[in-house]
């Protein structure tokens, strides 16, 4: 009995360490990476306490629009589904890197698990 209880809590202890790192953030796109083969593959945010993050378009993002169709017939996420959207996005801490900026400055960007694109430049809930 004291083997399956230690199971248990050392069981819920790792699930629960293991999930901290997720993070989720909103704010607006203000800036947008493609590739034209590809389409966008990272855009950078503003969120609502006005910092500046980056976020990393990978093969595993799940990306959802209530705005209506979200990619063109190639299948490929384009610029307008992005440009002046509010999102609400999904990562893991653990995924910190850098991403310049068309400026040439860089910002800390994350890869996305969940990038919901909820309206344009206000926030509708």
């Amino acid at each position: 009995m004291k083997k399956i209880f230690w199971c248990v809590v050392l069981g819920t202890a790792f699930f629960l360490l293991g999930c901290s790192n997720e993070k989720h953030v909103e704010g607006q796109v203000v800036e947008i990476q493609s590739n034209e083969d590809i389409g966008v593959v990272s855009f950078i945010m503003q969120t609502e306490e006005s910092e500046e993050i980056g976020i990393l378009l990978t093969d595993e993002t799940s990306v959802v629009s209530w705005m209506g169709k979200l990619q063109d017939s190639g299948g490929r996420l384009t610029a307008e589904d992005f440009e002046n959207m509010y999102v609400s996005v999904l990562y893991r801490d653990s995924s910190a890197r850098t991403l310049g900026k068309e400026d040439g400055t860089t910002v800390r960007a994350y890869n996305a698990q969940e990038v919901r694109i909820s309206g344009g430049d206000t926030r509708e809930d």
